[in-house]
């Protein structure tokens, strides 16, 4: 089953129906790309790029049908295991139009332009290139970036390069083969990239020099479209078919429910940025909140309230407080409306979902990913970039315990001009309650040191009390014996 709301991680193209609140920018992103050969795609981190493109862009070319597109991801480098930017696209391309062989592998050396040109053979002409998190190219070597330019303007040009020209007489093609061989295909590129990114782009530009003049900004949500955002998913029908319960499957785990007015504006007052916008990220992890401990009836309140308890400090005790006792009595017999008493404290919303990750870690992590997120990550209420090979020098820090917190979204990672892996805390939004967590951790580790120094100062009293005991029956014996 489907959840309404994703959470922290983007929309994928499957959840196209749940995708609310982008309409204008769908609209104009596809009619930009529809006219430009080459788009930029530019927005803060946990606005929503990654779902505008798998949910709203790559239906509407589906629907469309005049166009084959590719979605490539480089991800960041990492020596030995990872293809170069350029053969990453080529392999992409040539995926899909196995079996055709316009231009024989030996003609040349494989390309971009190469893969394209036999897709071209294979049936259509018209092509877009997608490239998401398009900062991670700047993680590679210089002389793969280097390359990746090259093959790129060379495909954008889309005419015979003149490495496959001088081989073109050599080949013996036929007429018809050769028409086909100069005959251009339309190719059209998105890079999609984070907005304190972007100056890395002019290093492009000199294969690309047009790269910059065709961009579209992609802001947090206003009011109206986060209203749609929350409501729209929420009124969705449990199962496909109105009244079709029987035997079908259900398509979410929820039945519909609303928001009331007030709790709408408990959200919007929570979250809104300096512009006065909702950050895409921070509401789906508000929404999916609201999905799995308040809308859905499958859980009691005992269960609810097993599932919040996955860290027993005094501030998270005072949370709980808050968070359980009279909205989960009352689970059974409210409406299907949300209200801002049910949300309780949406600052502590994201606490929750910091502790059901760390909660959800094996034991014997748990407590080095506090120190790492808490004590190192954070300083002062700022996130803290650190590389991943000052990170794996402390105690109890591994890659595979890097890589979970990643994929969590907990953390988010890049590497940097140097070539090194840099991480940080996913979101801004997380910043607070992980600092909230750990002035309660510290709080507690000092309360267990007082305890730990008192038992110790007890410990030390008992012995010297016992040897002072000791010492005088000895002195006593002595004199017996004397």
């Amino acid at each position: 089953m489907m959840k309404r709301y994703p959470g922290i991680r983007p929309f994928r193209t499957d959840e196209q129906s749940l995708f609310f609140g982008r309409d204008a920018d769908i609209e104009r992103l596809y009619r930009l790309i529809d006219l430009e050969q080459l788009v930029i795609l530019y927005g803060k981190s946990g606005y929503g790029k990654s779902s505008l493109l798998s949910a709203g862009i790559f239906p509407r070319l589906q629907q469309a049908g005049k166009r084959r597109f590719w979605e490539i991801r480089l991800g960041p480098y990492k020596r030995g295991e990872c293809l170069p930017p350029a053969e990453n696209a080529r392999m992409v391309v040539q995926h899909d139009a196995s079996g055709t062989a316009l231009v024989p592998e030996g003609m040349a050396g494989p390309s971009l332009w190469q893969a394209l040109k036999n897709a071209q053979a294979a049936g259509r002409g018209s092509f877009l290139l997608v490239f998401d998190q398009f900062e991670e190219l700047f993680t590679y070597p210089p002389e793969q970036i280097l390359e990746f330019k090259k093959q790129l303007s060379e495909a954008l040009r889309s005419t015979v390069p003149r490495s496959y020209e001088s081989a073109l007489a050599k080949a013996g093609l036929s007429p018809e083969q050769e028409d086909a061989f100069y005959t251009p295909f339309d190719l059209k590129v998105v890079f999609s990239i984070r907005s304190d990114r972007m100056s890395l782009l002019n290093g492009l530009r000199d294969y690309l020099p047009n790269l910059l003049q065709h961009s579209y900004e992609l802001q947090a949500l206003d009011e109206g479209a986060a209203r749609a955002a929350i409501l729209n998913p929420a009124a969705l029908p449990q199962y496909a078919a109105p009244g079709a319960k029987g035997d079908a499957e259900p398509l979410f785990d929820t039945a519909p429910f609303t928001y009331t007015e007030d709790a709408l504006q408990a959200v919007f007052a929570a979250l809104r940025n300096e512009d006065g916008r909702i950050e895409t990220s921070a509401l789906q992890i508000v929404c999916r909140y609201a999905e799995d401990y308040v809308a859905s009836g499958a859980q009691s309140g005992a269960e609810l309230r097993s599932a919040m308890q996955a860290e027993r400090s005094s501030a998270t005790q005072a949370w709980q407080a808050e968070q359980s006792s009279a909205p989960l009595a009352k689970h059974a017999e409210r409406s299907s409306a949300i209200q801002a008493s049910d949300l309780g404290d949406i600052k502590l919303i994201f606490r929750a979902f910091y502790e059901r990750t760390i909660d959800a870690l094996p034991p014997g992590e748990k407590d080095s990913a506090r120190r790492l997120v808490e004590d190192l990550l954070i300083k002062d209420g700022i996130r803290i970039p650190y590389a991943a090979q000052a990170l794996l020098a402390l105690p109890g820090v591994t890659q595979v315990l890097l890589d979970r917190l990643s994929a969590a979204s907990l953390l988010r990672v890049q590497r940097d001009e140097q070539g090194r892996m840099i991480y940080e805390v996913g979101h801004d939004t997380l910043v607070a309650p992980i600092a909230e967590a750990a002035q309660a951790r510290r709080g507690r580790e000092e309360k267990e040191r007082l305890k730990a120094e008192a038992k110790k100062e007890r410990q030390e009293k008992e012995a010297a009390l016992t040897a002072r005991k000791k010492a005088r029956l000895v002195a006593v014996g002595a004199i017996l014996l004397s």
